[in-house]
């Protein structure tokens, strides 16, 4: 059988030597929530007269990781209500690996977790979107290792869970729940001494890139050694000594070339760890030098005025669901985004697979990065979110791609945002958050409305007016009341203080469909021709307001009901995807900039 997603998973952080476990699992239900009295983690070996399980339990499915089972790909495709899964393979640890430690790592399960390894708990997460890890050599045996997962997830409104419908089928714009392993499960055999993490920041003004290394065992001769090259040729070397657990340092690149979606321009770095002559570890980082700022109404790219035109995507495939069918689906998304006319995407309510950002980073598209929403507010919602926020910053802290995080969408899980001083407080603090964890990139606090600490205003308008861009919400270039959706701009007491603002959520069109759960945001359109004359209306009269520094089209693909797609949800273009670039690659209209004070 065909191993599925048989790329290395953490492409900004790769070793050599690993060990897939994606592929066919034994899979099972427990719709009673009877598995853990009944001990469903045990090997076989370790129950009564050899007994498959628990004594008793045989599971009696089989699912491909990492396709989640309401997929089609799972091989399972059932989209009941199913809110505690299990699921149980066996490996086996080459010889080669003796005396090394055994790392066992999964790139997410949605959205309790509990792993046992031979009858044994190993690690429990919480959090659907991010990553987890666990050191299992004291459990490791040489022959079959039975290792087991719980996953549960029973869809809370106060659990970060974003587009997934808050009911058993897909309805309005929510689609097909996830549940389970929905990326890659591998293995890593690592020496004692091993690098554990590398946080790169690029200085574009002064052409250097600032590292954090963090490392896991050493000694007094353990050294770390460290080359930079571009484009195959050699550019910097550096080799000093470990004497803590975090190692800074700082690299200076002559000549260096910044990371654009023009020239999307991407450095290598190999750092080993050395003691002697002997290499404990070794591990390829790649970054890219960018810097994105905020300069009064302009946004910046390395100095450079930037006019963002992005595509909404939501990282939803008809076979899949969550779960791309294979790499090639990331890079194909972003190429057909590109010759769109796009120079970036907002992935909406969905933290992107890291082979997604891989192929941004090296196709050159940009990247708002936006956190899945709560429907409610409580106490439980709010540790639930920071907790998962804080892992999504450093997971992909070194994708150049990425320029803005996106914490909360139209006030989704801080509905009363304007009047509730608790939550204006919880934004807030998520908003800090990003700020203390990452100060390279925009944050976007609230996307659509309702806006209180932000360093872009961006707004959701469906009007299908175009000449509604020319007057509301700003003109004169101040930020007024979004009539069209009875919306704030900003929070009352907030004042608007001359930041970038973009239209992210227009549009909407969707093209007429003979079946009637199928839908667009506004009026469908009956003939391309009716399509293409409301979107070069709408798209120039964004283009044509001086208030404006940019705009996401509503959205790149078809998604279940939704049908306002420039593809279908088979990736097919509905118009010409050259007629729709020459329209978006319009000139905006020229602006005095506003001098600093």
């Amino acid at each position: 059988m065909k191993l599925p997603h048989p790329q290395y998973p953490r492409p900004t952080f790769v070793r050599e030597d690993w060990i897939s476990l994606n592929g066919q699992w034994e899979f099972d239900f427990d719709d009673n929530d009877t598995g853990l009295a009944k001990r469903w983690y045990l090997p076989a070996r370790a129950c009564p007269q050899g007994r498959d399980s628990g004594g008793k339990h045989r599971f009696k499915r089989r699912i491909k990781v990492p396709f989640p089972f309401q997929s089609k790909l799972s091989g399972i495709g059932d989209t009941s209500s199913h809110d505690v899964v299990w699921y149980r393979r066996k490996f086996n640890i080459p010889d080669g690996c003796r005396g090394k430690r055994i790392l066992l790592h999964f790139g997410a399960v949605d959205y309790l977790a509990a792993v046992w390894l031979n009858g044994e708990l190993v690690v429990r997460h919480r959090g659907g979107y991010v990553p987890f890890s666990s050191d299992i050599t004291d459990l490791v045996i040489h022959g079959d290792n039975t290792l087991v997962v719980r996953a549960e997830n029973r869809h809370s409104p106060h659990q970060p869970q974003g587009r997934q419908s808050t009911a058993l089928e897909a309805r309005g714009a929510q689609c097909t729940r996830c549940t389970g392993i929905w990326q890659t499960v591998w293995i890593e055999p690592v020496s004692p001494h091993h690098i554990h993490h590398v946080h790169c920041t690029p200085d574009v003004d002064n052409g250097r890139i600032t590292v954090l290394a963090s490392v896991s065992g050493r000694t007094d001769e353990t050294e770390l050694r460290v080359a930079v090259s571009f484009a195959g040729k050699p550019e910097a070397e550096l080799r000093f000594p470990v004497s803590g657990d975090s190692i800074p340092f700082t690299i200076s690149l002559k000549n260096h070339r910044t990371w654009s979606p023009e020239q999307p321009n991407l450095y290598d770095m190999m750092l080993e760890l050395v003691e002697g002559e002997d290499v404990t570890d070794r591990a390829l980082v790649y970054f890219g030098m960018r810097k994105i700022e905020a300069d009064g109404r302009k946004i910046r790219l390395n100095g450079k005025p930037l006019y963002q035109r992005l595509v909404l995507d939501r990282g939803y495939w008809p076979d899949g669901t969550c779960t791309a069918p294979n790499d090639d689906a990331f890079k194909k998304d972003l190429e057909l985004a590109k010759s769109l006319g796009f120079n970036g995407v907002r992935m909406h309510q969905k933290i992107a697979d890291p082979r997604y950002l891989y192929w941004a980073d090296r196709l050159g598209m940009l990247v708002w990065a936006e956190m899945p929403s709560c429907t409610e507010f409580s106490d439980t919602a709010v540790a639930n979110f920071a907790h998962e926020w804080r892992q999504v910053i450093h997971r992909d802290y070194n994708h150049p791609c990425i320029i803005a995080w996106v914490p909360f969408n139209e006030s989704w899980g801080v509905q009363d945002i304007q009047s509730s001083e608790r939550q204006r407080e919880f934004v807030g603090e998520i908003v800090a958050i990003a700020r203390n964890l990452d100060g390279t990139r925009l944050i976007v606090d609230n996307s659509g409305w309702d806006h209180l600490d932000t360093d872009i205003v961006d707004i959701h308008n469906y009007t299908q007016e175009a000449a509604d861009f020319g007057r509301v919400p700003f003109k004169p270039l101040k930020v007024d009341r979004i009539e069209l959706d009875d919306h704030k701009a900003m929070v009352d007491g907030v004042e608007y203080e001359g930041q970038p603002v973009i239209v992210s959520e227009y549009g909407g069109i969707g093209m007429k469909s003979p079946r009637p759960d199928k839908k667009g945001y506004r009026k469908h359109a009956k003939t391309n021709r009716e399509f293409l004359k409301r979107y070069r209306a709408l798209t120039e009269a964004i283009l044509a307001n001086k208030a404006l520094s940019g705009f996401c089209y509503t959205q790149l693909c078809d998604v279940e009901r939704d049908t306002n797609g420039l593809l279908t949800c088979d990736r097919k273009p509905k118009v010409k995807p050259e007629t729709i670039a020459k329209i978006n690659s319009g000139t905006p209209k020229a602006r005095k900039a506003k001098k600093k004070t």
